[in-house]
């Protein structure tokens, strides 16, 4: 081809929706092209191919599109530039004695076209020389550091210099006017002239150095004090001319008196050559003024007013703290500050919001008028000490021990006899006696007392003879032999003691009471034997003429422990897919159930397999769950498929399909008992075109529900927190129309096709899903079936931890999941 347009760039707007740009020119490779997202704001990025773009139209002459990926798609305010970035190498080799490559050849100039091309592309956007003009060198060599704060400009030959922007005078400075930074202005009421240092619109009067912006104005002229030197040489002129006049007119005046005149002449003009010099000494004198005093400034400058570096003992005054600043040669310190900032090392102070860190205080903090408030007493090597936290609205302040210690408590005393009172309640000055509590009077003091009534329990069992103590109580076991206690020999009216059955046996080995010479319900004799399990005896002493009196020896229930509410769902192993144009294999029975497991009993869980696909299929095995206290779950495995030769499918958890011999359906899918219902019966089969195999049943519902030879759906269920299908049938095989024939929702494995050959799919494991029927191709098996699963839901607070068989142990909110994908068990 030609290459007949100069087109290498396409421009357009983004509006937030279009995704689709067209470029307008060739290119040899999706990569020949940048494509760059311009922001409303002027920042340019390069998008990357396949990332944020696709390229159509590769070779194509008129060019093609650029499509952007989602969420990659050009903003309103954005745009879009398309250029052509063909890579400026040359790919071509030429094979010596050849044909000669007229294609290859004419690729090779239409690259270089576009190369070209590209160049005075970027040529046009460049800042060039016209044609006619001319320069001796278009090169700078100025180093950066001499090029920092310069301007790059024309010298007085017109050729390119690195210069320094002096500013632009804008006459006499009137109020109202905009100007920038570095603007040259005349002062008309002092005839002085300023520089500006900072862009604003003028406001105020004259003369700026009074004027309320006259921080954004530095002084480079002063044209009062050169005026003054000025007019003192004038007035020294003017005197001497008129001492010459008046030598000359006098007649009389000596020869003498002409030459001091003569004298006087020189000298006057000797004084305007002085005063001229003055002049220029103050002109010399406000630069080098302007070069280390820099004016009024809002931020520490980087650079002096001429943008040459900073020097040492350079100063300026900063407007935001009001401070005048010295620069050190490396940084900027404060050089003076008003005397009400200052701090002194005598006399009282007033700090107001002033931060102190980490500040050392004496022994004491005083108040305003002097007295002490607080006694600080320093401990040497301190570590631990105090933490005052205050608080937000509704939060208490906390005042506690901290520091380097583990465990630190807070020690509040008294002086001497004194007390400490906290919220109104004043508290004893001394302590009081072992295992006494403190009590109130009601009038906020408090004081120890004894605990009086209850019954102190003894951690100890008791297993053999020992005497009782008034006021305890004992956990009594007699598993090891009979024994008696002895009560005590010298009672108090009121003296309380129980006693409870530890280990309920007193029936086997009875517990005996020692009354001695104390009576027990008005006798001496005999002793009060206990011997009914689970016996809980509680006896007081009521004098001298009854003795001890039981006020309770009952015996205790002994309760059946708590079950432990636990939801529960057993699928078994789906069948496989019959053999040879078979019947998809029924789904592995469904059974859900919620128990109460007994805490500490184990439970047992089976998993059954998934039947393999053979010739013919197997059915799936049992999964089941027993133990203590519950009813044994047991679902059966799914009926495997039906042979496309015997049409032999099976029961199970749920039926197989018929294979397609015949119009034969699937046998039941009832468990054997066929209560309770696990699952659904199988499809039939059909022999007549397409010659499908029958759909195997499902958890859910019948095979072929959904269409020919589609396996039965599965149930769903939330118990590990979210829906899942089990237990789906497989589908079976077609032969005619070549489409895979679906399982069930559920883990139900595709049925085989005979054209184009397709496999059948096994059921999903632990899913119980039925396998597909097998093809009537070689090898001709169906689809195994997938393994079963076996899962139980309990709350957190009633999860035992205690498993086998390495189950996956999951939290959802507040229970856990316990899924068994093998065989196993749990401890409730």
């Amino acid at each position: 081809m030609t290459i007949s347009s100069t087109t290498v760039k396409n421009s357009y707007s983004g509006n937030g929706s279009t995704t689709a740009f067209a470029y307008t020119f060739k290119i040899f490779a999706n990569t020949d092209l940048q494509v760059i997202i311009r922001s409303s704001t002027g920042t340019e990025t390069v998008k990357t191919l396949t990332t944020h773009y696709t390229v159509s139209g590769v070779g194509d002459a008129s060019g093609g599109n650029v499509t952007f990926t989602s969420g990659n798609t050009p903003a309103s305010g954005e745009t879009v530039v398309i250029r052509r970035a063909v890579p400026q190498t040359q790919a071509i080799d030429y094979i010596a004695n050849d044909p000669f490559p007229a294609e290859s050849h004419e690729e090779g100039l239409d690259r270089a076209t576009m190369t070209t091309q590209q160049v005075q592309e970027e040529l046009d956007r460049s800042l060039k020389l016209s044609r006619t003009n001319t320069m001796t060198s278009t090169e700078f060599t100025v180093g950066a550091t001499d090029r920092a704060n310069k301007i790059l400009a024309f010298d007085g030959s017109g050729e390119i210099s690195v210069t320094q922007e002096l500013g632009s005078f804008k006459g006499n400075w009137s109020s109202g006017t905009a100007y920038v930074a570095r603007d040259l202005v005349k002062d008309t009421s002092t005839n002085n002239i300023f520089i500006v240092n900072e862009a604003h619109t003028a406001s105020g009067s004259q003369p700026l150095t009074t004027n309320a912006n006259s921080a954004k104005y530095d002084l480079i002229v002063d044209a009062a004090t050169a005026t003054t030197q000025a007019s003192n040489a004038a007035t020294s002129a003017t005197a001497a001319a008129s001492s010459a006049t008046a030598s000359a007119s006098s007649a009389t005046t000596a020869s003498t008196q002409a030459s001091n005149a003569s004298t006087s002449a020189s000298n006057a003009a000797s004084s305007a050559t002085a005063a001229a010099a003055s002049a220029t000494s103050a002109a010399n004198s406000a630069d080098a003024f302007d070069d280390i005093y820099l004016g009024s400034k809002s931020s520490d400058p980087s650079t002096d007013n001429d943008g040459d570096a900073l020097a040492a003992g350079m100063l300026y005054f900063n407007t935001t703290s009001n401070q005048l600043k010295v620069y050190s040669g490396s940084a900027w310190q404060v050089a003076a500050i008003s005397a009400s900032g200052l701090a002194t090392l005598v006399g009282t102070e007033t700090l107001t919001n002033k931060t102190l860190t980490s500040p050392k205080i004496g022994t004491s903090i005083l108040d305003t008028n002097g007295n002490e408030l607080f006694k600080l007493t320093a401990t040497s090597s301190a570590v631990n000490e105090i933490t005052y936290n205050n608080a937000a609205t509704g939060n208490k302040p906390t005042f506690t021990a901290s520091g380097g210690d583990t465990n630190i408590g807070v020690s509040i005393q008294p002086k001497g006899s004194g007390q400490v009172t906290i919220d109104n309640l004043t508290f004893p000055a001394a302590d009081g006696s072992a295992d006494q509590f403190l009590k109130t009077d009601g009038s906020g003091n408090l004081s120890f007392s004894a605990v009086s009534g209850g019954t102190d329990w003894q951690s100890s069992v008791k297993t053999a003879n020992f005497t009782a103590v008034a006021g305890e109580g004992y956990f009594v076991n007699t598993t090891g032999g009979a024994f008696e206690i002895d009560l005590p020999t010298s009672p108090s009216v009121g003296d309380e003691i129980e006693f409870v059955d530890f280990s309920r046996n007193f029936a086997t080995a009875n517990l005996t009471l020692d009354q001695g010479s104390n009576k027990f319900q008005g006798f001496t004799s005999p002793k009060p034997v206990y011997d009914v399990n689970g016996q809980s005896i509680k006896i007081v002493y009521s004098g001298s003429t009854q003795g001890w009196i039981p006020i309770r020896d009952d015996d205790v229930t002994n309760e059946v422990p708590q079950t432990v509410s636990t939801s529960i769902l057993v699928v078994a192993g789906g069948g496989a897919g019959g053999f040879d144009d078979g019947g998809g294999g029924g789904a592995g029975g469904y059974r859900e159930s919620t128990q109460g497991l007994t805490p500490g009993a184990v439970y047992t869980v089976t998993v059954g397999g998934g039947g393999a696909g053979n010739n013919p299929g197997v059915s799936g095995s049992i999964s089941s769950i027993s133990g203590s206290g519950i009813t044994t779950i047991t679902s059966a495995g799914g009926g495997r498929g039906g042979n496309g030769s015997s049409n032999n499918a099976e029961s199970g958890g749920s039926g197989g399909g018929g294979g397609n011999t015949g119009s034969h359906p699937g046998a039941a899918g009832n468990t054997p008992s066929t209560s309770p219902s696990q699952g659904n019966a199988g499809g039939a089969g059909q022999h007549s075109a397409p010659r499908n195999g029958g759909g195997g049943g499902g958890a859910g519902e019948v095979g072929n529900t959904d269409g020919a030879a589609h396996g039965g759906d599965g149930t769903s269920n939330s118990i590990t927190g979210s829906a899942v299908f089990y237990a789906g049938g497989g589908g079976g095989s077609t032969r005619v129309d070549g489409n895979q024939r679906p399982g069930g929702d559920g883990g139900g494995g595709g049925g085989g096709c005979d054209s184009p050959n397709v496999t059948a799919s096994a059921g999903t494991a632990n899913t119980g899903g039925g396998g597909g029927g097998g093809s009537g191709n070689s090898p001709h098996n169906g689809g195994a079936g997938g393994s079963g699963v076996v899962i139980l839901r309990v709350l957190t607070s009633d999860y035992s931890g205690t498993t086998s068989g390495s189950p996956t142990v999951t939290t959802d909110g507040s229970h856990k999941v316990i899924k068994f994908t093998g065989s196993g068990s749990y401890t409730a």
